[in-house]
């Protein structure tokens, strides 16, 4: 994966776990307990890929992508929850989920590149088996001749 999107997701996580951490308390604080599981969901998400950008093996990064986006739309839906039940909007948590609109259509294409990179570079010869059809009995060279007989049935 290029360096760009690793330094990429490395800032979205970062910036997701100091902001839903709610450490400069931005967040207006909600009379349900929906928005701090929203929380909880998209800070674990973004620790598991802060440790996908830095230490994950190729093979799993696509899936760590894909856990971050899933933990992404919860957590917006508790956002647009929260929006539903207060009687005002914040402007700061309408700008946020915009802003996390575009950490997720960001990371949605280092997904599409983390894909197409795997299957883009398999092995010549898993190519060739994986097209031909084994079948699980051996091949006769001579199969046996087979007479066709036609059935009728008369309804009386």
């Amino acid at each position: 994966m290029c360096s760009k999107w690793k330094i990429l997701e490395l800032a979205i996580g970062l910036a997701n776990i100091i902001i839903a951490a709610d450490c400069f308390s931005l967040f207006p604080q909600s009379p349900c307990s929906g928005p701090a599981k929203g929380k909880t969901i998209i800070i674990t998400a973004s620790g598991v890929l802060l440790f996908g950008a830095l230490l994950a093996q190729k093979q799993h990064r696509a899936n760590i992508l894909l856990f971050w986006l899933m933990a992404l739309l919860i957590f917006i839906g508790t956002i647009i929850h929260e929006i539903l039940i207060c009687y005002f909007i914040p402007t700061f948590l309408c700008a946020y989920v915009f802003l996390l609109v575009v950490m997720g259509l960001l990371i949605y294409r280092a997904y599409i590149e983390e894909v197409y990179a795997s299957t883009l570079h398999k092995p010549e010869g898993d190519a060739d088996k994986s097209n031909k059809i084994q079948s699980p009995a051996p091949e006769d060279a001579k199969p046996p001749l087979y007479k066709a007989i036609s059935l009728t049935a008369e309804i009386a």
